[in-house]
Formats: structure tokens, sequence, C-alpha cells
């Protein structure tokens, strides 16, 4: 189960990002022409996501042109297991420098197909490695979800779980304009936004130190 509060805290930022954007999320046509690949969006996605933080910033618009152009991207986003996202996290470690890509990839992901991947991040992990541990007795070394394909597996376990109580918090909230709340993309959207929550981020707010899930 999912804590009111949380939750609509949650919802809140999960809706404010979707608007952001929303052309990005919604975009329907071939992976390759989505506008994160736009340079000016791509920037903007490097900056406010806070990724490639490791490569010099002259390298990420090579980094653009070289996912753009030489990636069969339906290869990557239709492997549902994640399995590709691990493989363009180590292309671009092996040919552009710096570490930790796989929050690039994954977050990268996650904007061309957000109903299947969830970003990956130092929060998210420590989210769904406590998720684990407090309510599944199950404990992981930190390092077991630095592996996509686990994190990716873990967190549709946590999915399987608790989507029918963010349906059912989504019904009480009854809507929210130009944003189509029986979307599987925004849902699994909130979700995210909860395992960061659940991992640490935002625990400066005094009544977000309680457990986001019980």
């Amino acid at each position: 189960m999912i804590s009111q509060l949380h939750f609509e805290l949650a919802f809140s930022i999960a809706s404010s990002n979707w608007l952001l954007w929303q052309d990005v999320w919604e975009h329907q046509g071939e992976p390759n022409n989505s506008p994160i690949f736009q340079q000016e969006k791509f920037l903007k996605f490097v900056s406010e996501y806070s990724v490639l933080r490791y490569v010099d910033e002259n390298r990420r618009i090579e980094i653009l042109n070289y996912i753009h152009d030489n990636y069969d991207l339906y290869g990557i986003i239709d492997n549902l297991d994640g399995y590709g996202i691990g493989l363009l996290t180590d292309d671009i470690q092996e040919n552009f420098g710096g570490n930790r890509q796989h929050s690039f990839s994954s977050k990268l992901a996650a904007f061309l197909r957000p109903e299947v991947f969830l970003a990956s991040d130092r929060f998210s992990k420590a989210g769904v490695r406590s998720y684990f541990e407090n309510q599944l007795n199950q404990r992981t070394p930190a390092a077991h979800y630095n592996n996509y394909v686990k994190y990716l597996t873990a967190c549709n376990v946590i999915w399987e779980r608790e989507n029918p109580y963010i349906i059912e918090h989504l019904n009480i909230i009854n809507g929210f304009e130009n944003i189509n709340t029986n979307n599987l993309a925004f849902q699994r959207r909130i979700l995210d936004v909860l395992l960061m929550m659940h991992g640490g981020r935002w625990q400066t707010t005094p009544a977000l130190q309680e457990p986001v899930f019980f």
C-alpha cells in the first residue's frame, strides 16, 4: 500500500514533469524521430536530469549523433527485459568515457518507451532495495541493481504489487487536466517518483521521512 501523503506529492511531481516533457513522453512515432533527439531538447534533458556529468560538454552532442545515427533504437526498446539498455550503457562508456552511464541510458529509454522502462538512479535503486528488504524480506547487495535487467525485473515486481493502489489513489484524485491518468506510461512515471522518495529523495521535508510503502 502507498501513503496518501507520498502519493499526492508523487502525483504532483510526476504531473509537472509530464507536462514539461509531454511531447517526448507521448511521442508515438519511430524512436529515432523522438523530440528527445533534437539538439536543444537533448541538452536540456542532459542538464535537467543530471546525466553525462562525467563526459566533457563538447562531446555530449557527439553522443547524441552517435546514438541517433548508429543505433536501431527499436532494437533497444523492443527488448523488454532491458538487456539492450545495458549494451548501450557499455557502448557509451567505452567510446566516450565517464562512468555511471546506466543513469543516462535508462532515462533515455524511459523517455522512448515509458510504459515499459523506468529510469535508474541512486535514489530509485535505494528505493527498490529498501522495498525488497522491508516489504518482501529479501536482502540484496547495493551493487545488484547496477545491472539494469535486474533493476527493471525488481521494479516490475513492485509494479504488480503496488499498481492497484496507484489506480485507487488516481480514482480519488479523479483526473487531471491535460493528462490521461489512465495512461500506463504516466502511472509508471508515478511509480518512478515513489521509488525515488522511498530511496531518500526529498527527505529534507519532515513529513516525507515516514515510509512510502506499508
